[in-house]
């Protein structure tokens, strides 16, 4: 059944992940969290990082930030944690 028009079936599946990790250099045998937006307290980022530090500690997880800037007021947090970003 499509949503709003897409085939799940055709659109949400990732047929060739190992393709895509090593292509991104990702790591094949972790499970990847994905934050998407911009890293401020407006947002409630403040539980974000309080999520991605305990799942951090996981040895088979990483959680990943994406749509983060130098500007917003967590990234140097972000940064000094040791989080990967992408802007």
């Amino acid at each position: 059944m499509p949503i709003m028009g897409i085939p799940i079936q055709d659109s949400l599946m990732i047929h060739e992940r190992k393709i895509y990790r090593e292509k991104l250099g990702l790591p094949l045998d972790k499970t990847i969290l994905l934050q998407v937006g911009r890293a401020t307290i407006e947002r409630g980022f403040d539980w974000m990082l309080e999520l991605a530090d305990y799942y951090n500690k996981k040895e088979n997880v990483l959680f990943i930030f994406v749509g983060v800037y130098a500007e917003d007021e967590y990234y140097m947090e972000l940064i000094n944690r040791g989080y990967m970003t992408k802007g």
